[in-house]
């Protein structure tokens, strides 16, 4: 077995996590104010777990998880929204929102290209795949 040993402490790396915490923190709380925010909870869902994974503690591995979960639901509302966007649709992800939308102007305003999608896809796949291990 290959150990690996860093021969120094990134400075940064303390810092980072607090902010893209604060980022996911914050959209995860104002998801009801508009319908644009499922896409960055997509995006800094993803972005603070990867950092989070430098520190994989306990609790760094339930909130990632706890991310993932919120992002994949995310990914399928904005799936939904993007497959009929002129249809009103109930959007319920956890306790966090509980909100009507639709989805016009998301593909025209180029809030759902072909990375996003493939985001919230494989958030999706890895969220799944996750929650197997665990089980």
């Amino acid at each position: 077995m290959i150990i690996i040993t860093r021969d120094y402490e990134s400075i940064e790396l303390e810092d980072n996590i607090e902010r893209f915490e604060r980022r996911y923190n914050r959209v995860s709380q104002k998801l009801h104010i508009k319908r644009d925010n499922l896409i960055s909870l997509l995006s800094n869902a993803i972005t603070i777990c990867q950092w989070w994974s430098f520190d994989l503690t306990d609790e760094n591995k339930q909130k990632s998880i706890t991310a993932l979960k919120l992002a994949a639901k995310a990914g399928e509302a904005i799936f939904r929204l993007g497959r009929e966007p002129e249809k009103e649709q109930r959007i319920v992800i956890d306790d966090i929102l509980d909100a009507t939308y639709n989805g016009e102007s998301l593909l025209w305003s180029g809030y759902l290209d072909a990375i996003r999608w493939q985001k919230a896809f494989f958030v999706r796949q890895l969220y799944v795949t996750k929650m197997r291990w665990i089980v």
